[in-house]
């Protein structure tokens, strides 16, 4: 019996990342040419994955969010990215703030945050 548990448990551990909806087509060159590059997926309040996303960053503090899909529900209607001054990398941390909103993504732990303009915050998983 516990060496099925044992199996049981390390099946979760090593479960793959979130798939999530595919890129858009014509988003492969977003966000990209940077020192590092993250992709991911956030979920929505249901753990559902609802949008992908590419974040690449520059320890000059230079960086590029972007989001690949659209989703209705999130009111996002296109694929679009922005360019980010003032990203900040702190150990395993990768964080970008102005204002309000804020993006931080945890190279260690896979896991990732994001708070809009409005103040409302989705949660995301890093692809590994």
């Amino acid at each position: 019996m516990k060496r099925v548990f044992a199996a049981m448990s390390f099946a979760l551990l090593v479960q793959p990342a979130l798939a999530g909806p595919n890129p858009a087509k014509g988003t492969d060159h977003l966000c990209t040419g940077f020192q590092e590059t993250l992709e991911g997926v956030w979920v929505d309040e249901n753990n559902r994955p609802a949008l992908r996303f590419r974040f690449g960053s520059d320890r000059n503090g230079v960086g590029c969010y972007a989001w690949l899909n659209s989703n209705p529900n999130w009111n996002i209607e296109a694929p679009g990215a922005l360019i980010l001054d003032r990203v900040r990398w702190n150990g395993g941390l990768r964080s970008f703030k102005a204002g309000v909103a804020e993006l931080v993504f945890d190279t260690q732990s896979g896991g990732a945050r994001l708070v809009n303009l409005q103040g409302n915050e989705a949660r995301g998983i890093l692809d590994q």
